[in-house]
Formats: C-alpha cells, structure tokens, sequence
C-alpha cells in the first residue's frame, strides 16, 4: 500500500473575492445534473503533488480537454506553483517545504495556455451551479482517514481525522442524489475507476472549514 502524501497548503487571496463564479452566471440559472468526462488517470504515488495533478486532470477534462498530459506535466506543474508560493520544490533547492497552494497551481496552469481565466466558487450552492452548468472544479479541502477508502457504492465520508490538505478535481453533481463525484489522482486502481462520490452536505462543510473550488471560465484547446 501507497503512503500517500497530501500536498493542499492553504494560501488564500483577498483579490479572489472580486471573482466569484456567481458573478458571471446567469440569475435564472438552475441546478442541473452533470458530469464532465475525464478520461485521463493520474498517479501522483506518495509525492505531496496532488495540486499539480489536479490542475493536470482538470485540464485533461471537458469541456476541452488538453492532449498529451502526463505525470511528468503534472509533477512539473507542482513545481511550478511551489515556485509561485515561494518556496521551489525540491527540483531545484531541496526544500523541506512540500506541498503547494490551489491558488499557485492555478496560475501554473493559466501560464501554461490552458485557460485564460478562472473563478471561485466560495459556498456549496455556487459550486453545484457551476460543476452542473459551467465545468470541473479544482477543489482544495482537508482529507480525512475515512476517506482513504470508498464504501461499495464509491461513497466518501467525513469521519476519523484529518490526514492534510488534498486537492482533487470536481467532475459531476447529480441533483437527485445529491451527490459531487470526485476525480482523484490516486491511479484507477483507487475508487470507482479513481473516482469516488461524496454527499452535498460533507462538501458544505468542507468548503467551509478553509476549503476552496476554482473553476476555469475562458478555457483552450492545445
């Protein structure tokens, strides 16, 4: 079994309130059942690198998804947003500092010419408009134990404690069910083909507790 590290810092921006995801939706909007294909699976191993590989699949992702990303580009897109919070990884300055913000590898995407902008989505309402209506969410939220491992329904829950920060991207909602399905950089050996449920209420309380959704709005197609 994989020791599995998680590499979500939490760093946040004043400035990324003036851009929320809300603001560019459309007031009749209604919630809508989707999920955004991602056909690529990642394996970050036990490198805390998981922002770098989220931003990777989401890029991989639809509604246009980039070709030729491996896990090559997604370890050089962590070290790219280590670079950006300050403290370069490992690459080049043996650093002890691992891990990297949601917000660095965001902008290491954006410098790659993946998407020209994005937005934040900053409560559980907001984000199930926009994964439902607009594209894939990269998420960065604490990782509890009892979410390692997937019930048989694929299934997360909050229990036991907090492991460290993950970052992982948001693929569908499903409105009945009330149900995010997460897309995980963990292989397809992980979950239901590395992907796994979790209820609207855990994802409330997540993004509640220092969590973070950011969602391209201007994406390109390589």
């Amino acid at each position: 079994m994989i020791d599995r590290k998680f590499g979500r810092i939490v760093k946040f921006d004043e400035e990324s309130r003036k851009f929320p995801i809300r603001g560019i939706l459309p007031k009749s909007i209604k919630l809508r059942s989707y999920t955004w294909s991602c056909d690529l699976n990642l394996d970050q191993g036990n490198l805390p690198a998981c922002v770098g590989f989220s931003v990777s699949h989401e890029a991989a992702a639809r509604p246009k998804a980039v070709r030729n990303i491996n896990d090559a580009v997604a370890l050089q897109v962590y070290y790219e947003a280590q670079s950006l919070d300050g403290y370069p990884g490992d690459k080049w300055t043996n650093t002890k500092v691992e891990g990297a913000s949601v917000l660095s590898g965001m902008k290491a995407g954006k410098a790659r010419g993946w998407y020209g902008s994005y937005r934040w989505a900053f409560n559980e309402p907001d984000l199930a408009l926009a994964i439902g209506n607009f594209g894939p969410a990269v998420l960065g939220i604490n990782w509890y134990s009892g979410m390692n491992e997937p019930d048989s329904n694929g299934l997360i829950r909050i229990k036991g404690d907090v492991e460290g920060g993950h970052a992982i991207l948001c693929v569908g909602f499903n409105v009945k069910a009330g149900l995010y399905r997460l897309h995980n950089s963990w292989s397809k050996d992980w979950g239901f083909f590395g992907d796994c449920f979790i209820a609207r209420d855990s994802m409330t309380y997540l993004l509640y507790e220092q969590g973070e959704a950011c969602i391209p709005v201007t994406r390109f197609l390589k």
